[in-house]
């Protein structure tokens, strides 16, 4: 980020610099350069970026505040919770249809063990850097970062007294767009996140042996834009469950 500093009476003062991220809990210094040009280490969220400058001759200070917007790599989109080949799945799709097949499992180097039950996104309002993906398999839950699925609990941390899981119910839903009749309906989830720009419907399948997913979008006037999904990924093992990170 490159700075212009214009003096409104010319002088021959040296000047002292400083970039902070704020937020809520704590100020950050990034740096003391004039101008800013740094990778950023700070946790996604919102701050404000603050800008002093200072008179070294006299101790006098200008501030500027600027809106700094952080985004994590796997910032906001879906987890698909499938089961290939008689092994626990978690793949992660990307708002922008960027699909990691196997995040948790890169980012840890380790398979987890079980029949995947399902994945969710826990988290405070406005309270990001709290937030946590727990995923449940008949074997136990893990606990990840949700901004490198790095895992940091499991179920002796998280539910100590608990050993397994046999299932989870599914919420009621019902058949609202027609597939194939080889298709299965095994997950649907309405995200409202969007608000009044409407609204996406995921819907996990499973299509001859293979499982699929579709991500409808629908108006606010309620209807399917153009009647039909608006994009599909497949190859994926038996979906039992999908959710939200926002």
């Amino acid at each position: 980020m490159k700075t212009n500093i214009v003096e409104s009476k010319p002088s021959n003062s040296t000047f002292e610099y400083e970039w902070k991220a704020l937020s809520n809990e704590k100020a950050t210094l990034l740096s003391i350069d004039r101008d800013l040009r740094i990778s950023v280490g700070l946790a996604p969220g919102s701050y404000n970026l603050q800008y002093t400058v200072t008179d070294k001759s006299n101790g006098l200070q200008f501030n500027k505040l600027y809106n700094l917007k952080v985004n994590s790599g796997f910032n906001s989109g879906w987890f698909v919770t499938h089961n290939k080949n008689n092994k626990a799945g978690l793949s992660f799709i990307r708002t922008d249809k960027t699909v990691f097949s196997a995040p948790a499992e890169d980012a840890n180097n380790k398979s987890f063990s079980g029949k995947a039950l399902r994945t969710y996104y826990a988290f405070l309002n406005n309270q990001q850097n709290y937030a946590s993906i727990l995923y449940f398999t008949t074997e136990g839950v893990y606990r990840f970062d949700p901004n490198n699925f790095a895992q940091v609990g499991d179920t002796q941390t998280i539910l100590p007294t608990v050993s397994s899981f046999t299932s989870i119910p599914n919420n009621n839903a019902s058949l609202i767009y027609e597939f194939p009749s080889s298709a299965k309906v095994t997950s649907l989830v309405m995200d409202k996140s969007t608000g009044n720009v409407g609204k996406t419907l995921a819907v996990g399948v499973m299509n001859n042996g293979e499982g699929e997913v579709y991500f409808f979008n629908i108006n606010t006037l309620g209807w399917f834009t153009n009647n039909t999904f608006d994009s599909s990924f497949k190859g994926l093992g038996e979906v039992i469950h999908l959710s939200k990170k926002f």
